[in-house]
């Protein structure tokens, strides 16, 4: 009976609880922690991951029904227990404790999002958002996981900048956190959409407006360009016009490859001997340069949704999630620890 009542008062203290915080700091929280174990060892046992609706019982169980009235707080509860499975399994893979999962129990409404070190404060910079993608991509992530016990051959799907000189493939070290999606909504003024050219342009314009406005986009803008504002609303415009006609797959491989071979190293050479440039000489490079640096959106973002690859290959849906505190999220790498132990 104790046992029982321990659960509830988690529970209770769950339902007003910031899911991002340890749920050990809760009262309850052993017992909440024996529901964890269970749910492990269940993931483990089965090489797949438990749904919502049987966590959700289980919980319901293990509170001898006396869960009426708590039902946003157990499915609080059975998010994080989902979220939980996720990580461990990835984990599970990479180390070849599991070399078999069933990547379709992955149920829909689940997300992730990269960092690339344990230790940021933020999901991404503040002020910016962060690119995630969905279920999808995570039963493509546990797959190549179980086939490679690295996660290299996932990353080519998702349209990551590569480095030569990095290790993993040029990729470097790669942290994931899994939110559901109910967990994000919960999250006050944080916003989560799906980044197409007519969506992303809209909120770039309308941040282009304001900078303007308060007299600060010099401080925003790259030194490789000037920052006159009438030059910069005329490059919005001419990009606006452009990108219209970027609206079928052969023209979003002819405009990847303009980015890859034109933008790119224009960004990568910086200033040029004669000063900054005027943003209306290269509407596109300059647009997606601040596309880039205020959204995250680098030079193989295509504006349909999609991630792509630096060989025209489309890969998974891509969301855009505003930033915010990661407070005691789980961040596990997709790459086995290195001998130096900088991803451990």
């Amino acid at each position: 009976m104790a046992e029982h009542s321990n659960l509830c008062s988690f529970l209770a203290a769950c339902a007003d609880s910031d899911w991002r915080r340890n749920p050990s700091r809760l009262p309850g929280s052993e017992a909440a922690a024996k529901l964890e174990a269970w749910a492990l060892s269940q993931m483990r046992q089965r090489c797949a991951i438990l749904s919502v609706t049987e966590l959700q019982l289980a919980i319901r169980e293990a509170a001898a029904d006396s869960g009426d009235g708590l039902d946003a707080a157990i499915q609080c509860f059975a998010d994080s227990l989902l979220v939980l499975q996720l990580g461990a399994a990835v984990l599970d893979l990479i180390s070849r404790r599991l070399t078999r999962f069933a990547s379709r129990s992955v149920p829909d409404g689940v997300f992730w999002r990269k960092n690339a070190a344990r230790d940021w404060p933020t999901q991404c910079l503040p002020d910016r958002y962060g690119w995630v993608s969905d279920s999808e991509s995570v039963r493509g992530l546990l797959a190549v996981l179980a086939a490679d016990g690295t996660g290299e051959r996932f990353c080519e799907t998702m349209g990551f900048t590569r480095t030569e000189s990095s290790p993993h493939g040029g990729y470097g070290p790669m942290f994931f956190m899994f939110y559901t999606e109910r967990q994000l909504r919960r999250l006050e003024g944080v916003e989560l959409f799906r980044p197409t050219w007519p969506n992303l342009m809209q909120r770039l314009n309308a941040l282009l407006n304001r900078r303007i406005a308060d007299d600060t986009l010099g401080t925003h803008v790259s030194e490789l360009w000037i920052s006159s504002n009438e030059a910069w609303r005329e490059a919005g415009e001419a990009f606006d016009r452009i990108v219209a006609e970027v609206n079928d797959g052969e023209a979003r491989l002819r405009f990847q490859k303009f980015a890859i071979r034109s933008c790119k190293p224009l960004w990568d050479a910086g200033v040029p001997e004669g000063g900054a440039m005027d943003p209306r000489w290269h509407p596109v490079a300059a647009v997606r340069q601040l596309l880039d640096q205020w959204f995250g959106a680098n030079h193989l973002f295509m504006g349909d949704g999609f991630a792509w690859s630096e060989q025209g290959v489309k890969g998974y849906a891509e969301w855009l999630l505003s930033s915010f505190e990661n407070m005691d999220v789980d961040r596990v790498s997709i790459f086995p620890a290195s001998q130096d132990g900088s991803d451990e």
